[in-house]
């Protein structure tokens, strides 16, 4: 992991990227204007993974203590993350164009008080900087999760490895592994067999005369 305080080559956004992100090697960023609303202090606030990628539009939206952390491998394609406490994701997932990704649930009626001291918060800050207006809950994502374009995952869900959210779907509960959840809200269409367990990539690269990587490798 390197520490990140400069410009991105060839960036048409001016600002340079925050300095307490760290970045795998070979990960990409396309535009320092994906963290135009990120207001993170944590050390690091963002962390992302080997060879993973932020495309297109894709926002970091941190409040003051939120973190995020995007696994290896994992494609962000004009997605939006909205953390005021953890966002996780896994490697090898894939976010479609649109999708939404918030611990912090929307507030309901109860909140109206919280709601009206956090946006006076928050103009009475130089900078801004949003505040949560509900009780915040992490998200983790597990690996190799496929989530739709326009989906939402709210505060608090755990999508289960292997698991796949169809197009415009709205995630209120946990998906388990292997998962396949379509609808608003999310409903179960459909189970997978396993297909990234050890033994199946141990047999699929003895298909190509190549050796499984022994742990630690």
């Amino acid at each position: 992991m390197a520490w990140v305080n400069a410009h991105l080559e060839h960036d048409w956004f001016p600002r340079p990227l925050p300095t307490n992100i760290e970045l795998g090697r070979n990960a990409y960023l396309e535009s320092a204007y994906g963290f135009a609303g990120f207001f993170s202090e944590r050390e690091p606030g963002l962390i992302m993974g080997e060879g993973s990628g932020a495309y297109g539009l894709t926002s970091f939206f941190a409040g003051r203590d939120g973190r995020i952390e995007v696994g290896p491998y994992t494609c962000l394609n004009s997605a939006a993350l909205c953390c005021d406490e953890r966002i996780t994701i896994g490697a090898h997932c894939l976010l479609a164009w649109g999708s939404v990704i918030t611990d912090t649930p929307v507030p309901g009626p109860e909140s109206i008080e919280r709601r009206r001291q956090a946006l006076f918060d928050i103009a009475s800050d130089p900078r801004r900087r949003p505040r949560p207006m509900g009780d915040t809950a992490p998200v983790t994502i597990e690996d190799n999760v496929w989530i739709g374009f326009g989906s939402v995952i709210n505060a608090g869900i755990r999508l289960g490895r292997g698991s796949v959210v169809g197009c415009k779907t709205i995630v209120t509960k946990d998906v388990l592994p292997y998962t396949v959840v379509v609808g608003n809200p999310a409903r179960v269409i459909r189970v997978l067999d396993p297909d990234d367990t050890p033994e199946v990539r141990r047999a699929a690269l003895h298909e190509f005369g190549l050796s499984f990587p022994k742990v630690g490798a």
